[in-house]
């Protein structure tokens, strides 16, 4: 898939209060070393999650939490702002050690920490399947039994976590859940894996299929830099525990209109 890059230029004003002009000066070198903020963002057809932003149809900007937040961030640092859209975790994934951003927005998992320096996270979610409305599966018990096939996120974290928690069941990998749905509809999979807000987004679309009541695991979902660049983490950790705690968060996962995930707790920098 083409990548396509929208340029969303940010008010050039330095919110005050957060560091000192020694520090916005030390982090602005390894956030943006070609005198913008470049930020990865996941984009989905599904509408704007915690994780995905989506494009607007009368406007064709993308909008969502991740772009919130890039764009107060690109704020605080007094610097132009552009995303770096991706089709799929998988290519985000890849993308991490190209050069090709300097800021992200991830779910926490071990692959990934190899991956990026992470900063504090900004959103918690539930996990849990989505199954046909036909199907027997009525409980996280009723998943993992011989014969089942899951589909997650390929390189996602619940993919990883279901590979190693799976006893019986298959997992059948997807680079995207509208890709995992039509795998779903063609009878290759039993159930998909996601975040409940996702999950509800995609049953809403399609009635032949209902979410499960239960849960499976929690994630987080945070902030995350290159690896081996101390100021810019050291600025985004700061960045978000005030974004967090002014309600900014929370005022994006409302403009979003997301009410399955819930703010972060509070974590030291």
């Amino acid at each position: 898939m083409a990548m396509y890059r929208w340029p969303i230029f940010a008010a050039m004003v330095v919110v005050g209060g957060t560091a000192t002009a020694e520090n916005i000066s030390s982090a602005r070198k390894e956030l943006t070393p070609t005198g913008k903020l470049r930020v990865g963002v996941l984009v989905s057809s599904l509408g704007p999650s915690t994780f995905y932003a989506a494009q607007n149809a009368t406007t064709e900007r993308l909008e969502g939490v991740t772009v919130g937040l890039a764009g107060a961030l690109a704020r605080e640092l007094g610097v132009p702002l552009e995303l770096v859209p991706y089709p799929s975790a998988e290519a985000l994934n890849h993308s991490a050690t190209t050069g090709a951003w300097d800021v992200t927005f991830m779910t926490v998992d071990r692959h990934r920490e190899t991956l990026v320096a992470f900063g504090p996270a900004y959103a918690v979610f539930e996990a849990t399947y989505l199954v046909p409305s036909a199907s027997p599966i009525r409980s996280i018990a009723d998943v993992d039994q011989p014969g089942i096939r899951v589909s997650a996120i390929r390189e996602g974290g619940l993919a990883l976590r279901l590979r190693q928690a799976l006893r019986n069941a298959s997992l059948v990998p997807a680079p995207t859940l509208e890709v995992a749905y039509e795998m779903m509809r063609r009878g290759q999979v039993d159930a998909i894996a996601s975040q409940r807000g996702r999950l509800n987004a995609l049953a809403s679309r399609h009635p032949d299929t209902r979410v499960l009541g239960e849960g499976f695991a929690n994630g987080r979902q945070a902030i995350a830099v290159p690896k081996h660049r101390p100021a810019a983490l050291g600025f985004v950790c700061r960045f978000m525990e005030k974004a967090k705690a002014s309600g900014e968060v929370q005022r994006a996962l409302d403009a979003a209109g997301l009410t399955d995930e819930t703010v972060a707790s509070p974590e030291p920098c």
